[in-house]
Parts: C-alpha cells; structure tokens; sequence
C-alpha cells in the first residue's frame, strides 16, 4: 500500500486522539458492527475521550454498513443504534454536564449534548484503495 492506514495513525496520535478500529472475524456480522459503534459512542460521548476511527475497504464485510458512516457523516445520529435502555443509560450520563452547561436536563436535550459531544470527539477515517473496479462502483452509488 501507500501507507494511509500508517498516517493516519501518525496523525491520530500528533493530535492526541487514540484509534479505533473494528476486527473481524468469519462470524462478524452486522450485529457485531453496531455493538462496535455503540461501545465508540460511548467512549467518544460519555467519556469525552477524542477518537478516530479507523476505517478500510477491506473491513466492508457487508456493503450496508456504508449507510451506517453515512448517517454518521450526515448528522451524527445513527438510527436504531441503541434501543430505550441503552438510550437511558447514555441520557442519565450526561444529565450533569448538561445542567453545568445551563442547560435543561430533558431527555431531548440530554440526547443532542451527547450526540453533539460524538460529533466533536469522533473522527471517521476511511482507507479506500483506488485500485480496481470496487472503489468507482461504491463512489457511484
């Protein structure tokens, strides 16, 4: 390769953020993939610790995982990523940053200081090898 994978850890780590990235297995499935994310989310939103997440095409195991970076990319908030107790549990970890902000503590504004938090915190990094016919087919969809 040309080393992106090898900058973009440099870069990560000049920038003081650690690197995330998923590993998979013959059983990694899309159940696995978002149980990977909602762990990141937490630790990029909960925990406040700056993160990229590292990203190859050879880690498309599945080309609907594309539409999870996109919903991410787009706004942040991934659909159906965590269900009510989960929700819950990330709301209620929030609820005194939100009120030393001077914020309300609704459930509303819990959510979006979170999000708001992983949307500042995680940085998204993909790997595409422009070799061959996979990286213009995904480009054109």
């Amino acid at each position: 390769g040309s080393g992106k994978q090898s900058l973009s850890r440099l870069s990560a780590f000049i920038s003081g953020y650690s690197t995330f990235q998923i590993k998979l297995s013959p059983t990694y499935g899309v159940a696995d993939f978002k149980l990977d994310l909602m762990a990141l989310y937490n630790k990029v939103g909960l925990k406040s610790e700056p993160t990229v997440f590292l990203f190859t095409d050879q880690q498309i195991f599945k080309e609907s995982v594309l539409v999870y970076f996109n919903n991410f990319l787009s706004s942040g908030v991934i659909p159906d990523l965590y269900n009510d107790e989960d929700k819950d549990t990330v709301i209620n970890g929030v609820r005194n940053e939100v009120k030393a902000a001077g914020l309300l503590d609704t459930r509303d504004n819990c959510w979006a200081f979170f999000i708001d938090k992983v949307r500042a915190n995680l940085h998204v990094i993909m790997c595409m090898s422009p070799v061959g016919d996979t990286f213009r087919v995904r480009c054109r969809k």
